[in-house]
């Protein structure tokens, strides 16, 4: 099943906020909270990294209730309901549909529409970094920027997205070569369509370890999970993402269809 799915945690009601709050990877995802008769009420990941860490989860207001579809299931037999989670067996592989739960996510479609169709990428890009500035200058960490006027097929959410973590998970890997001087981020319009660099230098790791990283196969690596979200996100925009190893640190590259003229 090709679909978008978004990054969804599983947890029974009785767990505590602080329980989970380690498996999410930043503000945007869900937290699916069953009730132990076989439903379950999805909550937003930003609701529950703001709660109070010794709280049930069950306490925690609002939410919507979804429910389960298999993966095997052909596109055109899926419910119409929203939001759906996803399951392969016993995994649950992501939500389809919360965009429409998310008030904010629905404001940043809106504003990155262009008239002319697809999105403005350039916009989409600048939106998430505003959110690491911050925890960049903290640290220590240059960030340079270099993002050009560009549109993306789609409604832009995923070059959001995909900013936002690889400059999560850029700062992670930082820290754990115990060294990075800074961060360049660059994102234009080529010929064959939308191209995001993402790339760290002073944390160099071995390109087996950086290939395994968006390869299928189990992994509890955080930094891992949240790569190959991202990289089945771009692929359900019939995008690509790679990982390669730089003489100094550590590069991203996305590529994304541009709207046809």
């Amino acid at each position: 099943m090709e679909l978008p799915l978004e990054p969804v945690v599983e947890a029974w009601g009785i767990e505590r906020v602080q329980d989970v709050t380690g498996q999410l990877t930043g503000a945007h995802g869900w937290v699916a909270v069953l009730d132990g008769a076989g439903g379950a009420r999805v909550v937003p990941a930003s609701q529950v990294l703001s709660a109070n860490p010794d709280h049930m989860l069950d306490l925690l207001p609002g939410g919507v209730d979804a429910s389960y579809v298999d993966a095997t299931t052909p596109v055109g037999e899926l419910p119409e309901q929203r939001p759906l989670l996803v399951r392969q067996g016993s995994e649950v592989l992501g939500l389809l549909g919360g965009d429409t739960l998310d008030p904010r996510r629905s404001r940043m479609k809106r504003m990155l529409r262009l008239p002319s169709g697809g999105a403005d990428a350039a916009l989409a890009a600048w939106s998430a970094v505003k959110h690491h500035r911050d925890t960049y200058r903290k640290k220590g960490i240059a960030l340079v920027l270099d993002i050009q006027p560009s549109r993306v097929e789609g409604d832009g959410l995923v070059v959001r997205d995909a900013v936002d973590v690889l400059l999560e998970e850029a700062l992670e890997l930082i820290l754990r070569a115990n060294g990075g001087t800074g961060v360049h981020v660059v994102l234009g319009q080529g010929q064959s369509g939308l191209w995001l660099g993402i790339e760290t230098h002073g944390s160099y790791f071995p390109a087996a370890f950086l290939c395994e990283m968006l390869e299928e196969g189990p992994s509890e690596d955080p930094t891992t999970l949240a790569l190959r979200r991202i990289r089945d996100k771009v692929k359900a925009q019939r995008g690509h993402m790679k990982v390669t190893p730089t003489r100094t640190g550590t590069r991203f590259m996305i590529s994304l269809p541009a709207p046809e003229e």
